[in-house]
């Protein structure tokens, strides 16, 4: 039987893009250059490392330039310091000088070396790092860019190369460890000292993507294209024995003369000298992950330390930092779907900080390089994703809500009665302003037969949807007990007594009277609502209708309700009205109060609809600019 594949919702397939979007900046190394920012900052916060005793750097600085000469120096200097190192016991001597172009001496500068046995020396070639054999992962040289000259290789020891990676912020950080020159491997030429030093051959190596094995004991970390990460031990001036070039010479002349030398001859004994041009503003000086200004023979040195003391640098694999980032977006997005956005704001701060701190202490223990920019990159962009996310559910919600609140204003008014404005020679204003979407107010004109018609007006407790729900339950049940009974007050008992019990909490303030048009009187009864104003035409007096006021509906069961009546006269105007009008308020916090009501309806009595329109109008340019504060409701009768 066949059953059809579930389709993904949305959510799962945003998920599933973010997954597919990490994994490619993650495998395609698209941060790379962020990434070795982060690197610099760890090699700069952790503690030095720890350096063999038997490196010695001898450095042909500034004061070896200014005594001897011009660079590059004559070779017979060279293979005087030679036969000293070789005297006083050196057990390897490292040249990082490349000597590709025959001078005069190099017949004695070869002698020296062949006498000495222990002399390392440098060639450097032109890189063709497209060309890597699958079974070899190993740099290519397509040529040889300073090869040492015939005499020379045949004396030295060995010979390693000293091509190094500039990275695109001209920091060297890498090297080829390894590179294949017709069909031959040449080490670098650090690595190549510590090889011989551990008894090792680089035709014991099995060489991978990410390491190179030797003799299947001893592994040295590759970061997936057959590179070294140099492990700088420290700062230039703080790390390894230096000794100057010049001094060696001096110090074998006042030897010679019976004088105290500048270096004592023990001082070389059984140590592996790294020689190397250090003067400033030459070409030799480069940028690290710790310094600006880096002698790149402290490149030879570091390596050979590396070797010696097991300390590399060992770069996460691609698939592992994939991982990583994978199981960091899964985290975060299981923790942050959890929280509030506050909250979801800690909790990716403490998961940064947190990933950043163990990715540091492996670091600084183990050597470990972990990717640390597109990780917190996820941390940051999935809390921002989870933000976006729930900023447009609400969105959508409160569309949703406006939409169904909109069907509740239509329903609402439904309730209210149609437009009348004229009944048995009366004139009719009636108006409401919800607050919100809908309102707690409620009004409704009913005509009760040829002469009388009944107006109700109250205001639930409470705003929004649930005292609209009540003020639609209180006029039904008014409409009904309204035609059942004759008497205002009869009504406001039994609605009373209908609405006890009905809302925890909430009740209902009204009043409802009946004018007959015929006998020219009103009877008004109220429940908690005022106040009730009458406008007297014939002596323009206005006055409030003294109530004989109950408590509001729906609070206590069995009360008995009082009404009063009044009698009126053709041109007389009868005004209510719910709390919204009098205490609107403008943008200094003032309410507009029941003396500019009251300043309005002496003013404007020409017809009902008129003296609401005015009311409505003074209301809303008073409070301008500022959110309505509460309902309003408004009914204005005048009498014909």
């Amino acid at each position: 039987m066949f059953y059809p594949m579930k389709r993904l919702s949305p959510k799962a397939w945003v998920i599933a893009a973010c997954l597919i979007l990490i994994s490619f900046f993650s495998l395609s190394r698209f941060f790379y250059a962020y990434e070795l920012l982060t690197y610099d900052f760890r090699c700069k916060i952790r503690p030095g490392l720890q350096t063999s005793s038997d490196i010695v750097l001898i450095e042909i600085a500034d004061d070896s330039l200014a005594n001897l000469g011009k660079w590059p120096l004559p070779r017979d200097f060279h293979a005087t310091v030679v036969n000293i190192l070789k005297e006083w016991g050196a057990k390897k001597i490292v040249f990082d000088i490349l000597f590709s172009e025959p001078t005069v001496n190099d017949d004695i500068f070869a002698q020296a070396i062949a006498r000495a046995g222990n002399v390392y020396l440098a060639t450097a070639f032109d890189m063709n790092e497209q060309n890597a054999a699958p079974a070899r992962p190993v740099t290519t040289g397509r040529r040889i860019a300073a090869d040492v000259i015939g005499e020379l290789k045949q004396a030295a020891k060995r010979i390693g190369h000293i091509n190094m990676i500039i990275d695109s912020d001209g920091k060297v950080r890498q090297l080829p460890l390894v590179i294949s020159y017709n069909q031959e491997l040449i080490p670098q030429l650090g690595a190549q000292a510590a090889l011989d030093e551990l008894g090792l051959s680089i035709s014991q190596a099995d060489f991978t993507g990410d390491q190179a094995i030797f003799a299947k004991h001893f592994t040295v970390p590759l970061n997936g294209n057959g590179r070294f990460m140099i492990n700088y031990p420290g700062p230039w001036g703080k790390t390894f024995s230096h000794i100057s070039y010049l001094d060696i010479l001096a110090s074998y002349l006042n030897l010679k003369k019976g004088a105290v030398p500048v270096i004592a001859p023990d001082m070389l004994k059984d140590k592996v000298c790294f020689i190397g041009l250090t003067a400033t503003g030459t070409s030799d000086l480069r940028a690290n992950t710790i310094e600006n200004a880096y002698p790149m023979l402290g490149v030879q040195a570091s390596i050979y330390n590396s070797f010696l003391t097991r300390k590399f640098i060992d770069p996460a694999g691609r698939w592992l930092n994939c991982l990583l980032a994978l199981l960091l977006f899964g985290l975060c997005l299981a923790v942050y779907l959890r929280l509030s956005p506050l909250m979801g704001l800690l909790a990716s701060a403490a998961i940064g900080f947190g990933f950043s701190a163990v990715a540091v202490i492996l670091f600084v223990t183990a050597g470990l390089w972990i990717d640390l920019f597109l990780p917190l990159v996820v941390v940051l962009c999935v809390y921002a994703g989870i933000v976006l996310y729930r900023l447009f559910e609400e969105i959508n919600k409160r569309q949703l809500l406006e939409k169904e609140l909109d069907i509740a204003r239509a329903i609402q008014q439904n309730f209210l009665p149609a437009d009348l404005r004229q009944y048995a020679g009366l004139g009719i204003g009636a108006a409401m302003q919800p607050a919100k979407y809908v309102a707690g107010d409620f009004y409704d004109i009913l005509p009760l037969g040829e002469y009388r018609l009944g107006a109700f007006l109250g205001d639930v407790s409470g705003k929004g949807v649930p005292a609209s729900l009540i003020m639609a339950q209180t006029i039904s049940l008014f409409r009904v007990f309204a035609r059942q009974q004759h008497a205002p007050e009869i009504v406001m008992n039994e609605l009373n007594q209908e609405l006890c019990g009905r809302f925890e909490s909430r009740f209902a303030t009204a009043l409802y009277m009946i004018i007959d048009t015929r006998l020219k009187q009103v009877s008004v009864s109220s429940a908690g609502q005022s106040p009730l104003y009458h406008y007297r035409a014939h002596s323009r007096e206005l006055s409030e209708v003294a109530l004989r006021g109950g408590p509001p509906l729906g609070l206590m069961p069995d009360l008995i309700y009082k009404a009063v009546s009044f009698d009126v006269a053709a041109g007389d105007a009868l005004v209510f009205f719910s709390d919204g009008v009098y205490e609107a308020r403008n943008k200094n916090e003032e309410e507009f109060g029941l003396d500019r009501v009251k300043d309005i309806i002496i003013r404007r009595n020409q017809s009902a609809q008129d003296l609401l329109d005015g009311i409505i109008t003074e209301v809303n340019n008073f409070s301008l600019g500022r959110q309505q504060h509460d309902d309003i409701t408004i009914l204005t009768i005048s009498v014909g």
